[in-house]
């Protein structure tokens, strides 16, 4: 799990070092494209599928989402590339699941927080934009909602990537079942 995190989080800040500003780059297709190039690199590197909803040239979805914005799967060296798993390619395991949320208000990015909750993974991945005196408040509820969720496993491991839009820079804080930043307990 911790290489998984660690090439996320490298993987993410190779991507957004080509960014412009906030400011001029502000719309969720440019962060969501930018996340799917690091997150395909993530996959490609370890022989995962990755699932995602993307189209193609001509506008049809050419993979297709599977619960969350992104997932990254353990499905052997078979990859088929549509949407559905057979005999001969079947999901060994859930890797990854990841969910991002660009609007700036703590409620969207906690209502997509909520299928992390849910969700099963060896890494749980939550990536929002918020400035600096919002995220404060939103990464506490994010504790606050590990915390009271009574089927949270202590071993369960959160990656919050927030790029803060006030600083233009990254912070990476990942905590587990408990709510418990790592780097504090």
């Amino acid at each position: 799990m911790a290489d998984i995190a660690k090439q996320i989080i490298q993987e993410i800040t190779k991507e957004f070092e080509k960014r412009r500003s906030w400011k001029e780059d502000h719309s969720s297709k440019f962060w969501t494209k930018k996340i799917g190039k690091a997150l395909r690199s993530v996959a490609d590197t370890n022989d995962f599928e990755l699932r995602c909803s993307k189209t193609n040239s001509n506008g049809k979805g050419s993979n297709w989402e599977f619960l969350f914005d992104f997932v990254l799967l353990d499905t052997g060296k078979t990859k088929v590339g549509n949407g559905y798993f057979k005999d001969t390619h079947m999901i060994s395991k859930s890797v990854s699941i990841i969910e991002s949320e660009f609007s700036r208000k703590t409620d969207e990015i906690l209502y997509d927080f909520c299928k992390l909750l849910l969700g099963k993974a060896e890494l749980k991945v939550m990536i929002f934009c918020q400035g600096s005196n919002q995220s404060t408040e939103t990464i506490s509820k994010i504790k606050q909602m590990i915390q009271k969720f009574s089927q949270s496993v202590e071993s369960e491991n959160y990656l919050i990537i927030w790029y803060n839009y006030d600083k233009e820079n990254f912070s990476f804080p990942l905590m587990n079942g408990a709510g418990c930043e790592l780097s504090n307990c």
